[in-house]
């Protein structure tokens, strides 16, 4: 059995990721659960992954860290349930997509924490207005909306796949803090996501976590 190291689901985004994959394509693994912000989390943390970072995923005696890596990991060891798009094309848009989430958007992030629990309109206002948070924000919805026109949805590449996963996180960042899209596709996009299993499943233990 695998084990995935996981932080508070209120606020882990990276974690959400590797957990909605792993959930998404019904691949079983235990979860090892840290919280986060607290005095002995470094040291919990670093008991497991040798980054000193999580999300990080145990196959026994080997350790696979990052995010990326993870999934690049579990999309060839199930080749057969197509964690990305089976098309070579679609399969390289996808990846250069999810590339761009994981280095990109740092503004965005630093200005609009992850927070689930949280309803904050205000701040997202405040933050929009922000030429570097609100160019990040705009890019996102682009690649949304590109991929949804062109690949004819419901997911980014239609069928689900791990960017849906690396951009969850992103659609919650949305709804904290009420960022409005102008894609009426994007829109649609954002409600069918937000309302899988997986996704209110993670939502729902947030609510009872805390960072």
């Amino acid at each position: 059995m695998m084990q995935l190291v996981t932080g508070s689901k209120n606020c882990s985004s990276w974690t959400m990721r590797v957990w909605l994959v792993m959930r998404f394509f019904d691949i079983a693994c235990e979860e090892i659960k840290i919280r986060l912000n607290q005095p002995d989390t470094a040291e919990s943390i670093a008991r497991y992954s040798p980054s000193g970072r999580i999300p990080c995923l145990i196959l026994g005696d080997q350790v696979i860290w990052d995010s990326i890596a993870i999934c690049e990991y579990l999309a060839e060891r199930f080749p057969g349930k197509h964690l990305w798009p089976a098309d070579s094309r679609k399969r390289a848009h996808a990846r250069s997509i999810c590339a761009e989430m994981h280095a990109e958007f740092i503004c965005m992030r630093r200005a609009l924490h992850f927070d689930i629990n949280k309803i904050d309109a205000d701040s997202g206002k405040r933050a929009i207005c922000v030429a570097a948070v609100k160019r990040d924000v705009l890019r996102i919805e682009q690649i949304w909306e590109q991929c949804l026109k062109e690949y004819g949805g419901p997911f980014l590449f239609g069928e689900l796949s791990i960017a849906d996963a690396y951009f969850i996180p992103v659609v919650l960042r949305f709804r904290t803090y009420e960022l409005t899209v102008r894609s009426q596709a994007v829109a649609d996009y954002m409600d069918k996501v937000e309302h899988l299993k997986p996704v209110r499943e993670w939502i729902a233990e947030a609510k009872e976590s805390q960072c």
